[in-house]
């Protein structure tokens, strides 16, 4: 499952880290990323989660990585720029504001 999670295609990375909301204790490392398989999209917190806590992907993501065997598909550019136009489309990624 973690490698499954971990090996998807980057779509977005801030290059950033968020502070473990479970554990604030912990240094930021929760990345800000989000990840593909070429049909779902994902943030790169899941495997984090997973990882250091235990918490299980949502019930239809586990499923459909299930399905799949834990085996991750081929994929080549068109699934990263799907996965930017579904991050769009539900307004998690956006352009910066223009200044004018």
């Amino acid at each position: 499952m973690l490698n499954y999670l971990r090996g998807g295609q980057a779509v977005y990375d801030s290059g950033q880290f968020f502070k473990d909301g479970f554990d604030p204790a912990r240094p930021a490392q929760v990345p800000d990323d989000y990840v593909t398989d070429g049909t779902w999209v994902w943030r790169g917190g899941t495997a984090y989660h997973l990882e250091h806590h235990g918490i299980a992907p949502e019930p239809d993501l586990l499923r459909h990585i299930r399905d799949n065997g834990f085996r991750l598909p081929p994929l080549g550019p068109d699934e990263r720029e799907r996965g930017k136009q579904t991050l769009r489309l539900h307004r998690l990624l956006v352009p910066p504001p223009s200044f004018r």
